[in-house]
């Protein structure tokens, strides 16, 4: 079943959350 915008934009946002605190200084 393909996911909803809604659930695309949930993942989208983890992923970013995700990259934001892997990010080495």
């Amino acid at each position: 079943m393909p996911d909803t915008n809604e659930v695309i934009v949930a993942k989208l946002r983890y992923n970013c959350e995700a990259c934001f605190l892997e990010v080495p200084d």
